[in-house]
């Protein structure tokens, strides 16, 4: 008997991403169950390898990918690499800042190592800090001594590597921020938008105000690193500026219809399962 062949995009999901995992891939695996989308969750290994679990990728129209930033790596290492929207590169804030010139939020910030760094909170000084290109080697934040301290114990108590002494950087003043946002793009197209963040503290709200929506797009059209991808904004005292991508295979969802997100998100990769 000849192996069935699906029509919809496999979901292909990690399942051990932490203790966060399950709620960030339970919106992927109710809308699986609801519109009948095969589904494969597995858990990232030193020996995980996509091809080689049984799936002809070839023979799929696609493949929705989502997980943690190691898990869409190891994926783009592989014959799923159209499918990762992701570049190490292009999301490097060295690459996307002076395309924003003054509508980066921190736009005017200098590489520098951890080691660097380091010595500046030590002085007593607050510095937003993140990656330059190694993504999750810590999360982007600001920082003084204390939360440096306490991020790197977390990270060890998670057996989680250490940013290495000479890991680059992208170190910058701290700016006042009123509001933040998420905003997914798919084929360069905005299709939702989430708070997750008012004067500092926690707050998920789906966002749908003109103003809001406005200023992504616009944002939007001064550049994309990538046309699918997860830009996070701010609302300040000059305005809505960009804060960073990340990869919306590996994005968090807040408080985002992901019905609308993971719909849109399958049609792209059904049109472009077609032409590749």
């Amino acid at each position: 008997m000849r192996a069935v062949v699906p029509q919809k995009p496999i979901f292909l999901l990690q399942n051990n991403y932490f203790d966060q995992i399950g709620r960030l891939i339970q919106p992927c695996l109710d809308f699986c169950n609801k519109h009948d989308h095969q589904f494969i969750d597995r858990s990232l290994t030193e020996t995980f390898d996509p091809e080689k679990i049984g799936v002809d990728w070839n023979a799929v129209p696609g493949v929705v990918i989502y997980g943690s930033v190691g898990w869409v790596k190891r994926c783009a290492d592989s014959a799923l690499a159209p499918w990762t929207f992701y570049d190490r590169h292009r999301f490097a804030a060295t690459s996307w800042a002076p395309a924003f010139g003054k509508n980066a939020l921190n736009g005017n910030g200098e590489v520098q190592t951890v080691s660097e760094i380091t010595r500046r909170l030590e002085r007593g000084e607050r510095v937003h800090i993140r990656p330059n290109r190694d993504d999750k080697a810590f999360n982007g934040a600001v920082y003084d001594i204390a939360s440096w301290e306490n991020m790197l114990k977390l990270r060890q108590e998670r057996h989680q590597t250490l940013p290495d002494s000479q890991l680059e950087c992208w170190a910058s003043p701290v700016k006042e921020i009123e509001a933040e946002y998420r905003c997914w793009f798919i084929d360069n197209v905005l299709i939702n938008v989430s708070m997750y963040r008012n004067k500092g503290e926690l707050c998920l709200k789906r966002e749908t105000s003109h103003e809001v929506l406005k200023a992504a797009t616009d944002l939007a059209a001064q550049h994309l690193p990538i046309s699918t991808i997860v830009m996070d904004i701010a609302k300040t005292q000059d305005g809505y500026k960009v804060v960073e991508f990340n990869p919306i295979n590996s994005s968090g969802w807040y408080a985002a219809a992901t019905e609308t997100i993971l719909s849109r998100w399958c049609e792209a990769i059904m049109m472009k399962a077609n032409t590749i």
